[in-house]
């Protein structure tokens, strides 16, 4: 076992396992106990977040988000998000405030709708490595360059979501500089 992505929801840690098991362990925080390891029929967990009353789990290669139901402690058939990404793993999962948004290696960024699955997507440059969620948009880094960009509003809307322009993008400082914090960055598009 090779642990790797961690989230806290539902009173328990769950952490993707990135080994040949691809499981997701969920641990108890208060008795700090194993509950249960989940297998994910051999897809690789690359990110975790919790909302919505379930694990939301992104499977990078596969370009897939699934769930766990905490109640039942078993994965939901995987959504197809983003095509294959040959080459890159990286899947990062995270949650808003009506939604779950998913970056992909091959470029897409995606809003899931929680409750029916329907997926809204868009190119969020080359190999997305990470998104979160702040300040009304939803921000992301990238794996071959030091960047973090507002790629969506993310607003309700029925509308489509559309990246921001390129030329928005903010370079930071060099990675792993001192300088280099998340705290220094100003949202470009609300």
């Amino acid at each position: 076992t090779r642990p790797g992505p961690i989230a806290f929801g539902a009173g328990s840690i769950w952490v993707g396992n990135l080994g040949d098991d691809r499981t997701v362990t969920r641990i108890d925080s208060n008795r700090r106990t194993v509950l249960r390891d989940i297998p994910l029929d051999g897809r690789t967990p690359t990110g975790l977040a919790f909302g919505f009353r379930a694990l939301w789990v992104a499977h990078g290669r596969r370009g897939q988000v699934s769930s766990i139901d905490p109640q039942f402690n078993e994965p939901s058939e995987p959504i197809d998000v983003a095509g294959t990404a040959f080459g890159s793993p990286n899947g990062s999962v995270t949650i808003g405030e009506d939604a779950v948004w998913a970056a992909f290696g091959d470029g897409t960024l995606a809003r899931i709708e929680p409750v029916s699955g329907r997926v809204e997507k868009a190119r969020a440059g080359v190999d997305p490595a990470g998104i979160v969620v702040g300040s009304g948009s939803v921000w992301k880094t990238s794996s071959t360059a030091c960047r973090m960009c507002p790629a969506f509003n993310a607003a309700k809307s029925s509308a489509s979501i559309t990246c921001a322009p390129r030329a928005r993008l903010t370079t930071l400082a060099p990675c792993g500089s001192a300088a280099n914090k998340l705290a220094s960055i100003r949202p470009l598009v609300s």
